[in-house]
């Protein structure tokens, strides 16, 4: 072979290595080494889940919901598959906590926002878990994360009308919106925020579970309302846990112990951790091992 034909079959060989990449991620170097086959499955790594969401984030601001349902589609379908990429639907849920807040900031954008994407994207099963969560965000902008005792009655009532246009677009929405974990994080959260009974919290969470028994979010949604701050205990953090465990054992093993101990230790910052929740240290190694 002569050295041009050669320095050619090299260009063509670096050129199809780099347009294989994730097709949400334009301009993203391809993972896969020029001698591999070109129809080679993209291998997700954990450092994925923020790069998603960025560009979740991007679509969202350009109001590409196409592109959002998109992705959320094809995330949610690794993550029901159970195998690589499982645990990229995260990515959606973090994107909306980051872009949302922002977006609904000014009341007349937030609304021509929304107004927008239901004009152009009617028959989505994803707005109206993107609406509510919209709503929400709106809701917390007024409120504030402080004690409820540092919050004024107007931003109060504020935060309440909000929460109240966000289970309306939940609940208009809800035959189709259901086919995605999303609703079942957002029932939660106003269910949760509305002072409503436990039951109504486990009945959300064991439907969005039993459809969705992969979804981190849902599992991290439902233990944050059994916190102590939230009117729960220890001892019930610990037996969700558990449980939560046993249901995702056979894809997982033990890791989902570390994974939501990690969400409580975020609420309850004591040096001694293990021994101020009911941890089982043992559990917690086997877990970090998973």
């Amino acid at each position: 072979m002569s050295s041009a034909r050669i320095i050619l079959a090299c260009l063509a060989l670096c050129a199809s290595h780099l347009a294989v990449a994730q097709w949400w991620e334009p301009g993203a170097p391809s993972r896969r080494q020029p001698w591999e086959p070109r129809n080679k499955p993209f291998v997700y790594q954990r450092a994925d889940i923020p790069r998603a969401s960025h560009q979740i984030q991007l679509a969202l601001r350009a109001g590409d919901i196409a592109k959002i349902e998109k992705m959320h589609d094809e995330f949610l379908a690794l993550q029901q598959a159970g195998g690589n990429g499982r645990w990229m639907m995260r990515s959606v849920g973090l994107a909306f906590d980051m872009a949302l807040p922002s977006i609904a900031e000014d009341p007349a954008r937030l609304r021509s926002f929304l107004a927008g994407l239901k004009e152009r994207f009617p028959d989505s099963k994803l707005r109206p878990s993107l609406e509510a969560a919209a709503w929400m965000a709106s809701g917390w902008n007024h409120r504030g994360h402080g004690y409820g005792s540092t919050v004024s009655p107007e931003a109060m009532k504020l935060f309440r009308e909000d929460h109240a246009r966000a289970l309306k677009a939940l609940e208009e929405g809800e035959s189709s919106a259901k086919g995605s974990p999303l609703w079942y994080q957002a029932a939660m959260s106003i269910a949760g925020v509305t002072g409503q009974p436990p039951a109504v919290l486990d009945a959300i969470f064991e439907e969005g579970a039993g459809r969705y028994p992969l979804d981190l979010r849902l599992y991290d949604t439902r233990l944050n309302f059994l916190l102590p701050q939230w009117g729960g205990s220890l001892e019930q953090v610990d037996d969700f846990i558990l449980r939560a465990v046993l249901r995702t054992q056979a894809t997982e093993g033990t890791s989902l112990y570390a994974t939501l101990y990690y969400r409580v230790r975020m609420g309850r910052p004591e040096k001694d951790f293990v021994g101020g929740t009911k941890a089982s240290w043992k559990l917690m190694r086997h877990a970090f091992e998973d």
